[in-house]
């Protein structure tokens, strides 16, 4: 492996521990409801930035960390993280492509089936209504998406 290899697998295993950090961080209840799925919109960055190296398995383990952390049942966040990175690997190319506002209403429905997925595996474990606050982090994930992107794209170049 060389040197850059080893410097770039380092900065994602960085960047995505980051994000658990933010995902697991103690938060008030009123600003939890807002808080964007970090893991997610960092896992979508490097599957749309590098393609060829960050794949569906990796989507799968990381939402097998992101359950043990969160205490969540099983299964639930590889489900959506896998259906997520099966969507960024197809579209990689064309999201590429488009202006950053087209990329935020792409990465919004994004999130929005993850959101959906998890809904899903949540009501099979226990049936309870959810209110519109449930929908909140894929909304403000697609807010955050030019930010994540920003930073991430930065950071990379200073990386190198």
């Amino acid at each position: 492996m060389s040197l850059t290899n080893r410097y770039n697998y380092i900065f994602y295993i960085g960047t995505l521990g980051l994000a658990l950090i933010l995902k697991i961080l103690p938060t008030p209840s009123s600003i939890q409801n807002l808080a964007p799925d970090w893991v997610l919109l960092v896992l979508i960055y490097w599957l749309l930035s590098e393609p060829h190296k960050i794949g569906i398995f990796n989507a799968f383990f990381i939402g097998l960390l992101v359950d043990v952390l969160t205490g969540r049942l099983l299964g639930q966040y590889p489900l959506g993280y896998i259906f997520a990175a099966y969507l960024c690997l197809k579209l990689h190319k064309r999201l590429q492509n488009v202006r950053l506002a087209q990329q935020c209403f792409i990465i919004f429905l994004i999130l929005i089936i993850t959101q959906s997925i998890i809904l899903w595996t949540e009501t099979i474990q226990h049936a309870r209504l959810h209110d519109l606050n449930f929908w909140l982090p894929a909304l403000t994930g697609a807010l955050c998406w030019p930010l994540v992107k920003y930073l991430l794209n930065h950071s990379q170049r200073w990386f190198h």
